[in-house]
């Protein structure tokens, strides 16, 4: 079975390996890159919008960025 694509409202898909996720105890944390900077809080905010999370520690950068 495929995996399914993460689309954020922007459309675009992110390629898969550049976030890297992780969660403990109801808290989600965010490693690695997306296309755009503004990409950062809808990330964020799909994260929030899920049953049992508490918290969203995000550590992204836009791709290119640095």
């Amino acid at each position: 079975m495929p995996r399914p694509e993460v689309r954020p409202a922007t459309g675009r898909t992110l390629d898969e390996g550049t976030v890297a996720v992780e969660v403990r105890d109801g808290v989600v944390t965010l490693r690695g890159h997306v296309p755009e900077p503004r990409l950062v809080p809808v990330v964020v905010g799909l994260c929030q919008g899920v049953d049992g999370v508490v918290a969203v520690d995000a550590h992204l950068a836009a791709a290119g960025a640095g």
